[in-house]
């Protein structure tokens, strides 16, 4: 008898059935892990929510702690702590509703203190200011003086996934690399960041202020020994406030109101009860028409003046009170009034001749020159930048200038480049360089009987011929000052 043979293994079709059940259960299993409803999604979207909700809490906290004393939401107590507590808060707007973006999430605060979840944006962060190495700085000098090499570092980036389509910085298309962006920048000023974006197929701008503000610093405030005591001196000319060298005084008259001066001065130099101020800029030949006569020089365009001979001076005498007072004070050395740059200083410092720069409704003003002494000017500058300090020198003839000390008559050096960031309190505007190529001194060049000291465009230092009209010389504008306030022009050189 035959015995037949039986198989318990799995048929090819279980198989089949059983991977196919499988498949079912994990795609089953994947929908209702992913997906908009699945659990992983879900569990994104809670801790999504939770961070929402705890970001939310954070900043209504603060809301809650803004409130002035009238029941009223102030907003500078509210950006004040939301910076101070929550630091790491991106706070935009000056006036309601404001914005503040934390955590990748940005929400509105209306005047009410209602806090609401913002739609998908882009954040600005905050200015960070770097120097020509690329290191963050937190000051630098000052730039309406014409600091360069600055770069202005910000990062944009999306609350929600999408793309940045474009950035602009006061209107300038800029391309950033990791969503950081960077730009040259020179001033204290509100700059305006424009982002164009894409989410969800829905494109849109967001634009920021971002304010320049503390970046860029004065040079540090005059000192309290610097600045007459007497208050009612200086309460009118000071305002209270702090003055710094570079700093533009106005006047207010007897009711309050500002006195429009006809020169615009900012402050040179303080010493003892004094403080020198200097023209903010050149002064057109114009306001010179009523000198030339007495003053004997000659002008060749908006700004260019100089003389055609030494007897065109007109003034063969320096007031030893008014050389004292601006610090000529190596006068001894070069008396010899037959030198055409004595004449020329001389004619540079005659007060009386300048008068018509002092505005006589500034009642603390006594004396205008033609321009700075070169040892006001190097005083000042030491005052201003003491680690890159400047020395001057005499011989029978008059000035050098240079950056080591020398106590014997040799040359230091006739021509220096000071400084690199054209600080405007100091030298000439290169803007109008084909009328003026700098300004004269009231200080005798030791090169040549015939040279007087000036301040060109190029930030140097030198010397050059009173009657050279091809180098464009120019007046900066009168430098007043009274036992209170004096003021020197930059003669335009």
């Amino acid at each position: 008898m035959l015995k037949r043979k039986t198989n318990n293994g799995i048929t090819l079709i279980a198989l089949v059935i059983t991977i196919i059940v499988l498949l079912i259960l994990a795609g089953v299993a994947i929908s209702t892990l992913t997906g908009d409803n699945g659990i992983l999604t879900k569990a994104a979207q809670a801790k999504k929510d939770t961070e929402r909700e705890s970001a939310k809490e954070r900043i209504q906290i603060e809301v809650m702690g803004s409130y002035g004393e009238d029941g009223t939401l102030d907003i500078d107590t509210l950006k004040s702590n939301l910076n101070k507590n929550i630091p790491e808060a991106v706070v935009e707007g000056d006036t309601f509703p404001i914005t503040v973006t934390l955590d990748g999430q940005t929400f509105t605060i209306d005047a009410s203190g209602k806090v609401e979840l913002a739609g998908p944006t882009a954040v600005i962060s905050d200015i960070k200011l770097l120097d020509s190495t690329g290191t963050e700085v937190t000051e630098a000098n000052r730039p309406e003086e014409g600091a360069t090499g600055y770069q202005a570092s910000f990062k944009v980036t999306l609350t929600e996934a999408g793309t940045i389509n474009s950035v602009t910085f006061n209107g300038t298309t800029i391309t950033g690399e990791n969503g950081v962006y960077k730009i040259p920048v020179t001033e204290n000023t509100t700059y305006k960041i424009n982002v164009n974006f894409t989410v969800d197929g829905t494109t849109e701008t967001k634009e920021r202020d971002v304010v320049i503000k503390d970046l860029f610093k004065s040079a540090a405030p005059i000192d309290a020994v610097d600045i007459a005591t007497n208050p009612d001196t200086f309460k009118k000319v000071t305002e209270g406030k702090v003055l710094n060298y570079g700093d533009t005084l106005t006047v207010p008259d007897a009711e309050g109101n500002q006195v429009n001066l006809d020169v615009e001065w900012k402050v040179f130099y303080a010493e003892g009860n004094d403080i020198y101020l200097i023209a903010s800029d050149y002064v057109p030949v114009s306001k010179l028409a009523s000198q030339k006569t007495s003053l004997g020089f000659t002008y060749d365009g908006n700004y260019n003046i100089y003389w055609d001979s030494d007897s065109d001076f007109k003034v063969i005498s320096i007031d030893t009170a008014i050389a004292n007072r601006f610090m000529l004070n190596e006068l001894s050395k070069f008396t010899n009034t037959n030198y055409p740059n004595y004449k020329m200083t001389a004619c540079l410092l005659d007060a009386s001749k300048w008068e018509t720069f002092r505005d006589t409704r500034w009642a603390d003003t006594n004396n205008v020159i033609g321009g700075p002494t070169l040892e006001m000017y190097t005083a000042s500058w030491n005052k201003k930048y003491p680690s890159n300090k400047l020395y001057t020198n005499t011989n029978s003839t008059g000035y050098y200038i240079g950056t080591t000390e020398h106590t014997e008559e040799t040359p230091l050096t006739t021509t220096y480049a000071i400084m690199p960031n054209s600080d405007r309190l100091y030298y000439s505007h290169s803007n109008v360089y084909n009328d003026c190529w700098g300004y004269w001194m009231a200080s005798p060049s030791a090169s040549s009987r015939n040279e007087e000291m000036v301040v060109g465009v190029n930030g140097y230092l030198n010397n050059n011929y009173y009657y050279r009209k091809t180098y464009r010389k120019c007046l900066r504008g009168a430098s007043a000052s009274s036992s209170k306030i004096w003021s020197q022009s930059k003669a335009t050189r």
